[in-house]
């Protein structure tokens, strides 16, 4: 029988994202995936500002970007057809957001992203992948999980024993449904058929970059086309009604081609279909996150509209929560009710993500709804007011985390605006990003994360520094300590970094591995030793 400290189940992004992290500390993981391969079809197309900070941690953001459209396409474009008249524009620009991250978003489809972040997994010694491999079976005790797996192309099952399981297999999770966890919110809004096509568009494109077309046709109400490369590869979504009698084995590849013409408003255009997936919008969060020894992440635990591009994004922002604090506990610093932070951290967020993008698409209804009454200056007005769909920095950045994990200062959270994000350093907040310099070479705080806790003091904050220096030599926790300031370890050129963390020259601010904040203290302490082992000790839940 195989062991192995953490199963994952799923070779998406979430799944491929989990294995690189665990590797990243340390922990071997095994994944395993039913499909041949990482997917051929787009699917999602935006990463956010959050996942990009990721990947550039990760090493792998110059890989992702090399695959995306052009950053003046953040825009959605309202016409009859996408030849024809242009009602509107739904658009912004990442100018404002620059200062606040190191990064910035990115238009690029999930297959190019699978198969790049599969690509950084595969070099990791310590993740074993296996496609064309299913979970049949688990059952868990207290001590683990056992499960049987299968190679799909011929070969025999095997056992596996893990310690613990990530569930980052899909919408339709199968772990999930073993678990018996049901799912919270509307289960079908509309089903959707995406048709993968490729098409010489340039003509209609490239003057006018975006993210996609959609439609302000009575006939074509409901549908869409969406960029994948910005030149010959597109999808194309409309909806199909099954109380109609409806069936996705209903569009015949001459039938989706007859859609994208009268799409695209050229009866004649040459049109290759790529592939098609049918699916149901939704906007559901499982009823928890956890059963045992098993986790769920991505779809698996939660399903957003597409309105506002979070699904993905809110996923692999998942298991970047979850694996420091596997592990932590696996390594033994950390007690294993560290992991109940996970639901209590991330749950809220997947909350709060799938009420915003269900607000996005009850937009998009309004606007669909003028469309059908042929009131112009309605549709106009309604297209205005959907900006927040692209333009949602402070619901990417600004969101928080509250639990065991997080020592609050009795501070007042920030009020949040889905369009702004206002940084802070409030105990579980993403730690903000400020410019500094190590050995004259530009770094964001960002750059010093996720390798283990960070601990960052003002340029009287040396007796914090060696505090924590002490406290990683004395114990097996891993954390490096740096003070800024002139003549310190980092260098603070704009002079803003102070205000940016909201600190004094002796104050202090301990980051998390997933560069969130732990706990800050505004100014100096007499015992900094001693607080900070208590510190340590309430984070790591023991």
């Amino acid at each position: 029988m195989a062991e192995v400290p953490v199963l994952i189940v799923g070779g998406g992004p979430i799944g491929l994202s989990a294995a690189i992290l665990l590797a990243s500390h340390g922990v071997p993981s095994l994944l395993v995936e039913r499909h041949p391969a990482t997917t051929d079809h787009p699917k999602a197309r935006g990463l956010n500002i959050r996942t990009m900070e990721l990947f550039r941690q990760w090493g792998v953001e110059e890989a992702v970007r090399k695959h995306s459209l052009p950053p003046e396409a953040w825009r959605f474009i309202w016409c009859t057809t996408v030849a024809g008249e242009e009602i509107g524009r739904v658009e912004d620009r990442d100018d404002a957001v620059l200062t606040k991250s190191p990064t910035s978003r990115c238009l690029v489809a999930q297959d190019a992203v699978e198969a790049e972040l599969r690509a950084v997994a595969e070099a990791k010694p310590l993740v074993d992948l296996r496609f064309s491999t299913e979970l049949r079976s688990f059952v868990q005790d207290d001590s683990g999980v056992t499960g049987t797996i299968a190679d799909l192309k011929g070969g025999s099952g095997e056992t596996v024993r893990a310690e613990y399981v990530i569930a980052a297999d899909g919408a339709a999770s199968r772990v999930r449904q073993a678990l018996g966890i049901e799912m919270q919110g509307p289960a079908a809004l509309a089903h959707m058929l995406n048709i993968h096509f490729r098409a010489d568009l340039t003509r209609w494109f490239a003057h006018r970059p975006c993210v996609g077309f959609f439609f302000a046709a009575p006939e074509l109400v409901g549908g869409s086309i969406l960029a994948v490369n910005g030149t010959d590869r597109w999808l194309s979504l409309f909806r199909y009604d099954p109380e109609a009698g409806d069936t996705p084995e209903d569009f015949t590849t001459g039938r989706c081609i007859e859609v994208v013409r009268g799409g695209v408003g050229v009866p004649d255009l040459d049109v290759e279909v790529i592939n098609t997936l049918p699916w149901t919008m939704t906007a559901q969060v499982a009823e928890r996150f956890r059963e045992g020894r098993v986790f769920l992440a991505g779809d698996a635990a939660h399903r957003f509209t597409p309105a506002g591009g979070f699904g993905m994004n809110n996923g692999i922002q998942d298991v970047h929560n979850l694996a420091w604090k596997l592990a932590a506990v696996l390594n033994g610093c950390a007690s294993p009710s560290l992991l109940d932070t996970y639901e209590a951290e991330r749950r809220p967020v997947a909350q709060s993500n799938t009420s915003w993008s269900l607000n996005n698409a009850v937009r998009i209804g309004a606007i669909y709804s003028a469309i059908q009454s042929q009131d112009l200056d309605k549709m106009k007005a309604q297209i205005e007011g959907q900006k927040d769909h692209i333009a949602a920095e402070g619901q990417d950045l600004g969101f928080w985390y509250e639990s065991a994990a997080v020592i609050p200062d009795g501070s007042e959270a920030p009020l949040t605006v889905p369009s702004e994000y206002l940084p802070t350093s409030r105990p579980g907040s993403r730690a903000p990003h400020a410019w500094l310099e190590r050995k004259g070479r530009r770094v964001s705080t960002l750059d010093l994360l996720d390798r283990g806790f960070t601990l960052l003091a003002g340029p009287a904050g040396q007796p914090w520094r060696d505090a924590a220096r002490s406290v990683a030599r004395s114990t097996s926790i891993p954390l490096e300590a740096y003070c800024v300031g002139p003549d310190r370890d980092l260098a603070d050129p704009s002079g803003e970094w102070l205000t940016t963390y909201e600190i004094d020259d002796d104050g202090a601010v301990l980051i998390r591995p997933d560069g969130h904040v732990a706990w800050r203290s505004r100014a100096g302490l007499t015992e900094p030793r001693r607080t900070l082992d208590s510190v340590m000790r309430t984070v790591l839940c023991r």
